[in-house]
């Protein structure tokens, strides 16, 4: 009888009419799986044309279902009771109606056998309404693979005691679920996982327990649903090809009758630094990263959607960990990774500010000509900062000097290796310098760690861009305090201090990162998000370029512009200088900017390491025009925004002071004290206001803000 089957699609309910045959007392019900059939294509007739263009085509008939599974029983619901029926009417009572229910079945539904056709599990779960006695089957899958994973997962799973049995593979998306039907219940079986963004293998087989007793453990415990459900963890490695370590975790636990496989990785780290941050436990043991396949629009996607979730790195503890702490430090780009070892630089050379010195001593003794835009970055000598005898290395060159005399001198471009070769305990190091015609050249240098650190320097500027000036972030050392991975709700900063400096800069910058920790939500509650983020953030709201640098440091070194309504990261350009900023206005570039008049100076220095609202004056001093520039540091999370802008005439802002003038016929001026006393009374006007000082005219007043803040706000009169 046509009444008496019918087809339910996925996650949908219908009802079905009891249909008896004459003469039966009891009904019985059986359940079966519906093979997938491919989608018709539909067909047009020859005929079709311009006139026929209204002649509606035939409705395509579906096709008919397609089974290849046998038939499985489902036992009959126990009836109610009229005492049942009363009693689950009273709402004190509705607790009870579980007790009512019948105990739930595994069904096997037998397969042709073979690969085309296993057999098919399934869990029904029967109730019967206490109003109008309705009974209610619920089919459900016995085990369901989840994956929490910022990636798609392929899970291989198997018979555990079998190892002749055949093993499938599913593909899970992040987020998405797949039912193991073919999943025999009642014996164990075995899971491998492989994620092709971190490495090809499959990982190490892990056991899991049959569902049917996990199952059957947690109804005997209670805690067959809702949050309480039982839960059971184990860890599953998998390496990426440096062998880095990955573990994630594989969790079993039940939710309404059905056994849930979730893999998820424990802490998720988003490093929106562009640092290309890397992630240690113990600074020498390195977590995987991801490999990201396809083009960007595609990675870019809601986790919803089922793909890949964009900027997440996995991150895990290994088994010896004894506490959930990790360290950070920086690389430079994918493109401009060094080829070569790059070490410390030893005591033996000297770096840093000393440097200008002994290029200006260099030049004045006519041992050594720079060109244009050339820049001593090391020197080495046997005497300390002596320019008699030494080898030094520029951005274009590397040179031998003795004597006072130019001995010998390669330029960069044509090298095509440097290597330290070793000498005996009465002879100096050398470091041999191949070049790409074929030839080669030695430098003598009697400190062996100083001829390895050479021959380092040489093939990393070599085989990178470098003197392109396209590469600004360097290595950095490991950050001397750790994040503590299960802090969830707390917010801090670290300080990475650049090995070497770069091509540009003769300092070696400090690169300053925020973090928070925060956890998931929905599935990924349990996940802790790690958010790596710049420390600190320049943003520019003038209509004129503007140039930041570092006090007591070398302005043509250390200086960043900001475009009109632009805003960038910043990092301390000189780990070693003070942490105090200033800025000046620039005139247009790159066809954007208002136009300024020149004469501009630099504001005062201020301090960006905590809140603050600043008002600054600002001088020219071709014009003797003057703005009072209002800098704010605002805090968001771990980011501290830096807001440069200017208080204009019409604006609300008000200033820190205001000079009023009650003489009837006296004027005079006034300014912030400063170290030394400029212009004392009786110069002129423009003098006067040349160095700060303001005039006030009798019966007015005159808003006022100081022109440092860094010092103490006294002022004088005259």
């Amino acid at each position: 009888e046509s009444e008496a089957w019918a087809i339910l699609d996925p996650n949908s309910s219908i009802y079905m009419p009891l249909v008896l045959n004459a003469g039966e007392q009891r009904q019985e019900f059986y359940v079966r799986p519906v093979a997938p059939t491919p989608s018709s294509s539909s067909q047009s007739s020859p005929g079709d044309g311009a006139g026929d263009s209204k002649k509606k085509a035939p409705k395509a008939q579906p096709p008919p279902p397609r089974f290849v599974h046998g038939w499985a029983r489902i036992n009959q619901n126990r009836a109610l009771t009229q005492s049942q029926r009363q009693l689950l009417r009273s709402p004190a009572a509705r607790e009870q109606q579980r007790h009512l229910r019948n105990s739930y079945q595994f069904l096997r539904c037998k397969g042709a056998g073979g690969p085309s056709g296993p057999d098919f599990h399934l869990n029904v779960e029967g109730a019967t309404d206490p109003e109008t006695s309705l009974q209610c089957y619920r089919f459900l899958p016995v085990v369901v693979m989840k994956s929490l994973l910022p990636d798609p997962v392929e899970i291989e799973w198997g018979r555990g005691h079998n190892a002749g049995a055949r093993a499938e593979v599913e593909v899970v998306a992040p987020g998405g679920e797949r039912d193991l039907h073919t999943l025999d219940p009642s014996e164990a079986f075995t899971v491998r996982l492989r994620l092709r963004s971190i490495g090809g293998a499959f990982s190490r087989p892990v056991s899991l327990p049959p569902a049917i007793q996990f199952i059957r453990d947690a109804k005997v415990s209670g805690s067959g649903d809702g949050a309480s459900s039982q839960r059971r963890c184990v860890s599953l490695s998998i390496y990426d090809g440096d062998n880095n370590e990955l573990r994630l975790e594989v969790e079993l636990k039940i939710t309404a009758l059905k056994v849930m496989v979730c893999v998820s990785a424990p802490y998720w780290i988003f490093d929106t630094t562009g640092l290309n941050l890397s992630v240690s436990e113990d600074r020498k043991r390195l977590c995987p990263k991801r490999i990201m396949h396809g083009r960007p629009e595609e990675l870019k996607t809601l986790e919803d959607e089922g793909q890949a979730v964009e900027h997440a790195e996995m991150f895990s503890f290994s088994a010896a960990s004894d506490y959930p702490k990790f360290f950070i430090h920086s690389n430079p780009h994918p493109a401009s990774k060094p080829k070569f070892p790059l070490p410390r630089c030893p005591g033996s050379v000297t770096q840093g500010k000393q440097l200008d010195g002994l290029a200006y001593a260099l030049k004045g003794s006519g041992s050594y000509t720079f060109q244009r835009s050339e820049r001593l970055l090391y020197h080495y000598s046997r005497m300390v900062l002596s320019v008699g005898s030494c080898t030094i290395l520029t951005t274009k060159a590397i040179a031998s000097i003795d004597s006072k005399r130019l001995q010998k001198t390669v330029l960069l471009h044509d090298v095509l290796r440097a290597v330290h070769k070793r000498s005996g305990p009465l002879n100096s190091d050398q470091l041999v310098v191949l070049l790409k015609d074929g030839s080669r050249t030695i430098f003598d240098m009697w400190a062996g760690d100083a001829v390895h650190f050479f021959a380092a320097m040489v093939n990393y500027i070599c085989n990178q861009s470098l003197q392109g000036n396209n590469v600004s972030i360097m290595r950095s050392d490991w950050s001397q305090d750790p994040i503590t991975a299960d802090s969830v709700g707390t917010v801090g900063a670290l300080s990475l201090k650049a090995l070497h400096s770069t091509m540009t800069s003769r300092y070696k910058a400090q690169y300053e990162v925020g973090y928070s920790i925060t956890t998931g939500s929905g599935p990924w509650r349990q996940v802790a998000m790690i958010s790596l983020v710049p420390r600190y953030f320049v943003m520019n709201n003038t209509e004129h370029w503007i140039e930041i640098h570092q006090k007591r440091t070398v302005v043509a070194d250390t200086k960043t512009a900001i475009k009109p309504e632009g805003s960038q990261p910043f990092h301390w350009p000189c780990q070693d200088a003070v942490k105090l900023l200033r800025f000046r206005c620039k005139g247009p570039a790159d066809g954007t900017g208002a136009k300024l008049e020149e004469g501009w100076k630099w504001s005062s220095y201020f301090p960006v390491n905590k809140p603050s609202d600043h008002k600054i004056r600002v001088c020219n001093t071709r014009t003797l025009e003057s703005k009072t520039a209002r800098v704010e540091v605002r805090s968001s999370g771990p980011t501290l925004f830096v807001v440069v802008s200017f208080i204009e005439g019409a604006s609300d802002v008000v200033l820190p002071y205001r000079v009023e003038n009650r003489c009837t016929l006296d004027a005079f001026h006034v300014r912030q004290i400063a170290s030394p006393a400029q212009n004392q009374p009786g110069d002129s006007c423009a003098a006067f206001r040349r160095n700060g000082w303001i005039n006030v005219q009798p019966h007015t007043h005159v808003p006022f803000a100081v022109d440092d803040v860094t010092m103490p706000a006294l002022f004088e009169v005259a």
